[in-house]
């Protein structure tokens, strides 16, 4: 899972911002993060300071997975 600003299309180009840490996700669920060393590096330079607020966030309770839509895997 890449970590990044929202895609911005302008024409035939896009612009986005990679947001460094990112987080690799096993079929089975497991999860770890990626990129630690890019991260700690930015934080080093003051691109990322640290905590932004949101470390204790969680999802409300009601929120469900979301289903794909038929086919969704189909080239």
């Amino acid at each position: 899972m890449n970590l990044q600003a929202p895609l911005v299309v302008r024409g035939r180009s896009f612009d986005t911002t990679d947001w460094a840490p990112d987080i690799w996700v096993a079929p089975g669920g497991a999860w770890r993060w990626k990129d630690e060393d890019d991260f700690a590096r930015a934080q080093e330079l003051g691109v990322w300071t640290w905590p932004t607020g949101w470390e204790e966030w969680r999802a409300p309770r009601e929120w469900k997975p979301l289903t794909l839509p038929e086919g969704w895997d189909v080239v």
